[in-house]
């Protein structure tokens, strides 16, 4: 039974801006799995995208009225600089965060909300990281970030995450996983599809497939005239000067009047590997990143059982009726009044699962189970503990309170005063003003 006295409750007179300095990691102790991710030496991980990084130089948020007075305040993370630093500071902060507009209450009472950004650091973390140094499932060329050694600290980060129950970096797309899993030999022409991107070497290749096209079928029936007509047509486009461009480009070291239908896959492979080299700096990094904890050498050696952490197959993602079986509701004594009200809020809460990707309103399922865990998916280890709605009784007439959760305990709390449509409301209103998770 959920007293009172066990929830907080919430002021919409004042709101508490969380920090990245509060979100801490719990450490959950769980029964050994055949797989040991954590090793006995825990390397240092480097702070990389985090809401806090950039600090002003006191370190401390709380100023005087004196030193107020001579800095300015970053709208996007509330901290003090002065009028010279700040014009620096907003250039590096905005890429950190995804601005959230002012909410006003225009209801009668003065319940003035101010928006706050609650953020998960290794979720959101991995998100920045996703969205600066990842473009379709490939990390991008980036020299700055490679200088920086940003996706080697990308690598431990996705370690870090699988190790300690956080969410699977699932962005990979397929032939950049093969390539981290089994190496150089992984790269064939089956993915020229996915690594080639320039127009003029893809329309190269195409015209290189059309001889190699039932390559077989052609050697074993087909007469030995025919074969020599069909090679002798393919040297003919191999020595034009388009094709003979490309194979220069590549640095292919073939003779091209001498070439047959069989070392089509060669060339093609050439052009192939040519486009992914301009990746391995960065997946070298990567790989690097992904050794701390000793995970580098689980995907090499598990290599079909780790691609789903990795490739994105949509397997972590959580379906309506799978998070509601999910779910338990903290319930009062039965018999007892609130008990009867706190079925019907359940009710309440369970209708808006199976609704909220039907309305137009920005909310999803995902924002919801971030906004109660931390993380929009379900993490490969699974989450520590079952999630749990709670009830808050005793609210005061006319009040605006919104629903809390708890990250660390996997649960909700939500107010028992609010009607079907008015709890839908401030749900939405709750995942959306909250920027991720946290109390609102």
């Amino acid at each position: 039974m959920v007293t009172d006295d066990e929830v907080d409750e919430i002021q919409p007179e004042k709101v508490k801006r969380h920090s990245s300095a509060d979100a801490q990691i719990r450490p959950v102790k769980r029964k050994s799995t055949q797989l040991e991710l954590a090793s006995s030496t825990q390397p240092s991980i480097r702070p990389f995208l985090f809401n806090g990084d950039i600090q002003p130089s006191n370190g401390d948020n709380q100023l005087s009225n004196d030193d107020n007075s001579s800095k300015v305040v970053c709208p996007l993370c509330f901290s003090h600089f002065t009028a010279n630093e700040i014009a620096t500071h907003a250039d590096e902060c905005v890429d950190r965060f995804d601005p959230v507009g002012i909410v006003s209450d225009d209801d009668d009472n003065d319940n003035d909300v101010e928006n706050i950004i609650g953020i998960s650091v290794l979720s959101e973390s991995l998100e920045q990281v996703r969205r600066k140094l990842f473009l379709n499932g490939a990390p991008v060329v980036n020299m700055d970030a490679l200088a920086k050694e940003e996706f080697k600290i990308a690598g431990e980060l996705m370690s870090m995450l699988i190790v300690q129950g956080g969410p699977a970096p699932c962005f990979f797309n397929k032939c950049v996983y093969l390539y981290i899993a089994n190496g150089v030999d992984s790269i064939s022409t089956d993915i020229a599809g996915d690594v080639v991107d320039d127009l003029h070497l893809k329309d190269v290749i195409s015209k290189i497939s059309h001889y190699a096209v039932g390559i077989n079928d052609i050697l074993s029936s087909l007469s030995f005239t025919v074969k020599r007509l069909d090679e002798s047509t393919l040297q003919t486009t191999l020595m034009s000067d388009e094709v003979l461009d490309v194979l220069q480009k590549v640095a292919y070291r073939g003779v091209p009047m001498r070439e047959t239908l069989s070392s089509m896959d060669a060339i093609i492979r050439s052009i192939v590997m040519f486009e992914f080299s301009k990746l391995l700096p960065m997946l070298n990094q990567i790989m690097d990143g992904l050794r701390c904890f000793g995970t580098h050498d689980l995907v090499r050696n598990y290599p079909n059982l780790l691609e789903h952490v990795f490739v994105d197959y949509g397997c972590f993602l959580l379906k309506p009726e799978e998070f509601l079986a999910g779910v338990t509701g903290k319930f009062s004594e039965v018999g007892s009044n609130n008990r009867e009200r706190e079925i019907d809020i359940f009710k309440f809460f369970s209708d808006y699962v199976e609704d909220i990707e039907c309305d137009d309103t920005g909310c999803s399922l995902p924002k919801l189970v971030q906004f109660i865990t931390g993380t929009k998916t379900i993490p490969p280890l699974g989450f520590p503990n079952p999630i749990s709605v709670k009830f808050k009784h005793g609210c005061t007439e006319g009040c605006k309170c919104r629903p809390i959760s708890s990250t660390c305990d996997l649960s909700i709390t939500v107010p028992v005063h609010y009607e079907a449509l008015e709890f839908t409301l401030i749900m939405n209103s709750a995942l959306i003003e909250c920027a991720g998770f946290g109390r609102l």
